[in-house]
């Protein structure tokens, strides 16, 4: 492998994670638009949670990417990586964010679709998922934290 995949590879490793940071961001902000808006119009729901679920999509086509990526860049270097600290904890950290995304978010998610099939007392499924889009973000920052320092 040349030096031309290696950073072809490293690009898309940055962008990948980039995408799916910035999805984590907009998951949020759309779904603050999707608690406020009215009740009445129900169409309004619907596309929120319709735009949200697409943007769910490209989180894990930016996700895949960095996987991809990151692979291609570890054998490259033929894991002279690996055996560093920063690393390591970077890995257990993107495996906490794919569980996060995979089980927590997904679940409160469907609890949110049928919200907008029946009215429900829904102030603990909206801290739920603030708590679970709050979490995302911070992983996402301690995961670039982790890659710009590199400590041992």
């Amino acid at each position: 492998m040349n030096q031309q995949v290696y950073d072809a590879a490293k690009t898309l490793h940055i962008a990948g994670i980039t995408v799916a940071a910035g999805m984590s961001l907009m998951d949020l902000i759309l779904f603050r638009y999707f608690w406020n808006s009215d009740p009445r119009q129900p169409q309004e729901g619907i596309l929120i949670e319709k735009i949200i679920g697409r943007l769910q999509r490209v989180m894990g086509i930016g996700m895949l990417l960095t996987i991809a990526a990151g692979v291609t860049m570890m054998v490259y270097l033929h894991a002279v990586w690996g055996q560093q600290l920063w690393l390591r904890v970077k890995m257990g950290i993107l495996l906490l964010l794919i569980i996060n995304a995979l089980s927590f978010r997904r679940i409160l998610g469907k609890r949110i679709h049928a919200r907008m099939t029946q009215e429900q007392n829904v102030q603990t499924l909206r801290s739920g998922m603030t708590a679970v889009q709050l979490t995302q973000l911070v992983l996402f920052l301690v995961i670039f934290v982790l890659s710009v320092f590199r400590f041992n």
